[in-house]
């Protein structure tokens, strides 16, 4: 039957409500509402009245189609007898039309499942009490009743397409038969009239169902839903391999088993979170990666992920995933480094599900090549894979520059979010603009200020839930711990609230809030409804259509580059997080304070140290400087005791080609300890007599070390009681912990008392040492 370019959508419910969307197959697409469908007995006979799939709108984030590698998608069953659907076994059904025109073509019923050559005379003679029928009768136009009856005619190919392709043997009926056998996964149906078409001519399909309008369909738009329509045979895993991209790799991921038990493995542990899913997806995709590679390298075009884990194809393997990670032989470096560490450990998962499986049913035949594959990967991964990869990771990040964010831009867009944050509230209570768009505006707004303000990774704030909100409060400190905060501390702690939310592998991680960000996220839940939020949707920071929320990392891209920041690039979470990691080596934290730190980043503090502090070159010159000058001038007898901050280098030791005679002049007259003061008739000035000897006998220094004849002489000067009370009160939280104060609380406390002026910050510090351990003592 020829097709027609009717301009109208036609209908074959003609007045039913229920049909302005697309909708299942077997809930009315060809079945009226006073006539549901085939007799019982007949749906259990076909048994195939739940394959019918719903239209669904296509994934935006899918690919078009691909070229496939016809030599790279086999679909053999991974172990014998499990069923598996085997796609050598499925045909397109071809013309018969070499020596002129045929008429044996046969369409298959959508009522009694059969195949007809005389589909329009079997409809009415056999099914003419079905309402798709009556209406299809009915019809006056002609344009009109040649479309419903291709539906009707497509819908029964169908339903007989989808059960050869569930049960792996058959023919696939599609609209216009080839001429030489073609593989049955170039064909999809369209998503609107069924009949199936091969992918590459689709768009040119004009469907006689299709409303002509204006707007341009994206090209591969009819294939990705057109694929939706067919049976997956994985039920289970539908929600995670419905997303994967329509390729050649996805195709290899459904038909093998081993994968297919990953995928059920990994949404096991991580199925409760609909996010994991695209970490699960990659993982497939990985493993699909190096089975079509291991293909090729094999010479097997239907080999799978079953046979390949064998002691005999281990070479087979490394060689598939040196290829899939872009390895070169030359440099022995990989192009992808990290793809060949994560392939590695799958491919190991893999296995080891594999032995389980054999385990379990007692197949010792399979247990044994698992366990011996994994033995192999055991004696000769590292060096066949691993090794260089970790040297070719380690070699990029060696001399790569590292990038903390400006104060300067840290400032601009703490600023330009406030004044944002601050335009839209207004505008949102006083209900004066677009109330949607303002939403969305301020929502993305104080996603970032909570991000920037906490230093927390992007994915932990963007999933905070409504309940994790209203379970905010102030923390209220005990009476031990409130007598040692001060009283601005304790004040701070009125003015913030705190959050708990999921952290990295499941910590419970604390935000804290403002009163400016606690006043935002008050209106964006006051406003949800009018901004046309879902009210099942948990997020406090949702999208506005769907149940899910919006990303952190892309606001703070967005904003970043608003706010006019020299470097947006650097104003990224990790950045934040790292900036604030090396900053704590410049304040000298305590060991109890910087595990305060780590854990309210959500990290340990072995963590802390080893990956967010980064390697701060002027840290490292300023203070191992001081270290290595004083070893080079002879001086390591006094940094007995004596942290980097402690050192203290004369200034004419500040010039890597100092005399050595000078500096152990100088050092001579530098010698200072506890609370000892050089008395006041000694000088450090040498006499002219003595660098008059020194320079007529210059090799005698150095050969033999004389004693010096003066001997410096010291007073104590003892502590006084306002010295003590002073000191006492000044650090009482640090001896009710027990700890020693840093150098810069002490030199603080020395310049808002000028009785402590004749004391050094060493020696105050000594003071407090020597008081705790009498404590101890005691």
């Amino acid at each position: 039957m020829p097709h027609s370019t009717g301009e109208e959508s036609v209908d074959l419910h003609e007045g039913d409500p229920g049909k302005k969307n697309h909708e299942k197959v077997h809930h009315g697409s060809v079945i009226s509402k006073d006539h549901p469908g085939p007799s019982t007995s007949t749906a259990k006979a076909t048994g195939n009245w739940d394959k019918i799939r719903p239209i669904q709108a296509a994934d935006p984030h899918e690919g078009g189609p691909k070229k496939e590698n016809p030599e790279g998608d086999g679909h053999e069953s991974d172990t014998p007898g499990e069923g598996q659907p085997d796609q050598a076994m499925i045909t397109v059904k071809t013309t018969s039309n070499s020596d002129g025109r045929s008429y044996d073509k046969k369409q298959i019923c959508f009522y009694c499942q059969r195949p007809q050559a005389k589909l329009p005379r079997h409809l009415q003679t056999k099914h003419f009490d079905e309402s798709a029928v009556i209406n299809w009768m009915a019809e006056k136009d002609l344009k009109l009743k040649n479309a419903k009856l291709t539906k009707l005619r497509n819908l029964g190919n169908h339903l007989k397409n989808c059960e050869v392709l569930e049960e792996g043997r058959g023919e696939i009926i599609v609209r216009y038969r080839p001429t030489v056998d073609v593989d049955p996964k170039d064909y999809v149906p369209c998503p609107t009239c069924y009949g199936y078409f091969a992918k590459k001519f689709l768009w040119k399909h004009s469907c006689p169902l299709e409303a002509v309008t204006s707007a341009e369909k994206k090209r591969g738009q009819r294939v990705r839903n057109g694929t939706m329509l067919l049976p997956s045979g994985h039920s289970d895993l539908d929600p995670l391999l419905s997303q994967l991209a329509n390729d050649n790799i996805s195709r290899v991921i459904k038909s093998d088993e081993l994968i297919l038990k990953l995928a059920r493995k990994e949404s096991a542990k991580l199925g409760h979170d609909a996010e994991s899913h695209n970490y699960t997806r990659t993982k497939l995709r990985e493993v699909g990666r190096l089975l079509v590679e291991v293909r090729v390298v094999i010479g097997d075009p239907n080999a799978t992920l079953t046979s390949v884990i064998h002691p005999a194809k281990y070479t087979s393997v490394v060689a598939a995933l040196k290829n899939v990670a872009g390895f070169d032989t030359s440099t022995h470096k990989y192009r992808v480094p990290s793809l060949a560490l994560k392939i590695g450990h799958t491919i190991k998962k893999c296995a080891t599900i594999l032995k389980a499986e054999g385990l379990i049913s007692g197949n010792d035949t399979v247990v044994c090549q698992a366990a011996k594959f994994l033995e192999l990967c055991d004696l000769k991964w590292t060096e066949d894979i691993a090794i260089h990869a970790h040297r070719t990771l380690t070699d990029e990040k060696r001399n790569k520059a590292k990038r903390l964010p400006l104060a300067e831009d840290i400032i601009r867009l703490t600023t330009h979010l406030k004044e944002t944050a601050q335009l839209q509230k207004k505008t949102l209570q006083q209900e004066t603009g677009n109330i949607p768009t303002v939403w969305r505006t301020l929502n993305e707004v104080t996603l970032t200020q909570v991000m920037l303000f906490n230093r927390r990774r992007q994915g932990e704030i963007s999933k905070m839930s409504v309940d994790d909100y209203k379970s905010r409060c102030c923390p209220e400190a005990e009476d031990h711990i409130s007598d040692v905060l001060s009283d601005f501390e304790k004040e701070l702690c009125q003015k913030f609230k705190r959050v708990e939310i999921v952290g990295k592998k499941g910590r419970t991680v604390p935000v804290l809030l403002t009163e400016e960000m606690e006043e935002s996220m008050s209106v964006l839940l006051s406003k949800r409804e009018a901004a046309g939020v879902m009210a099942d949707n948990k997020f406090m920071f949702p999208c506005a259509t769907g149940d899910s929320h919006i990303r952190a990392a892309d606001c703070i891209r967005k904003y970043s580059v608003l706010c006019g920041a020299k470097n947006p690039d650097h104003l990224r979470s990790t950045s934040l997080r790292k900036q604030i990691a090396t900053v704590s080596q410049v304040l000298n934290l305590k060991d109890n304070e910087l595990d305060i730190l780590a854990k309210f980043l959500g990290h340990d503090v072995r963590v802390h140290r080893e990956f967010y502090r980064l390697p701060d070159s002027t840290l490292q010159v300023a203070k191992i400087s001081k270290l290595l000058l004083s070893l080079e001038g002879n001086t390591t007898g006094k940094l007995a005791g004596k942290s980097l901050d402690e050192i203290e280098i004369e200034k004419d030791e500040d010039i890597p080609d100092v005399n050595l005679s000078s500096d152990s002049e100088d050092d001579s007259c530098s010698i200072q300890m506890g609370d000892e003061e050089e008395s006041p008739n000694q000088s450090c000035t040498n006499s002219p007599a003595k660098e008059k000897g020194e320079a007529e006998s210059p090799n005698q220094s150095g050969l033999v070390k004389e004693k010096p004849k003066n001997v410096r002489k010291y007073k104590r000067h003892p502590w006084t009681e306002e010295e003590i009370g002073i000191v006492m009160k000044a650090f009482r939280k640090e001896i009710a912990l027990n700890q020693l104060p840093g150098k810069a609380a002490i030199l603080q406390v020395i310049g808002a008392h000028g009785c402590l002026s004749r004391r050094k910050w060493t020696n105050i510090k000594d003071f407090i040492r020597n008081h705790l351990r009498k404590g101890l003592r005691k």
